[in-house]
C-alpha cells in the first residue's frame, strides 16, 4: 500500500509539469488521483463519497457566478484596465 500511495504522489507532482493533457486538465486529474488514492489506502466508504460531492457545491458556484459576470462584462473590464494603461504606462520609470 505505501508503495502505491508513493508513486500516485510522485504521478501528482510529476504529471502535470510533463504531461500537457494533464496540466489542461489540473482539477479533473486531481479529482482522479485523489479517488485512485482512497481506495488505495482503504479510506473510500459512503461517508467520504457524500462529503465530497456536497462540499465543492459552494465554490462551484462562486466559480459558476464569477466565470458569467466575467463572460458579461469583459468588454468593460477590458476598456478600464486599456484606460488605466494608457494613464499609468507600465514602462519601467
Amino acid at each position: 500500500m505505501v508503495l502505491w500511495l508513493i508513486i500516485i504522489f510522485l504521478l501528482v507532482l510529476l504529471l502535470p509539469l510533463r504531461v500537457k493533457v494533464v496540466e489542461n486538465n489540473i482539477e479533473l486529474f486531481i479529482f482522479i488521483m485523489g479517488g485512485i488514492t482512497a481506495f488505495t489506502s482503504g479510506s473510500w466508504n459512503r461517508e467520504l463519497f457524500l462529503k465530497a460531492a456536497s462540499n465543492p457545491i459552494g465554490i462551484t458556484m462562486a466559480v459558476l457566478m464569477a466565470s458569467l459576470l466575467l463572460k458579461w462584462f469583459h468588454r468593460s473590464i477590458d476598456r478600464f484596465i486599456n484606460g488605466c494603461y494608457s494613464r499609468y504606462p507600465l514602462d519601467g520609470a
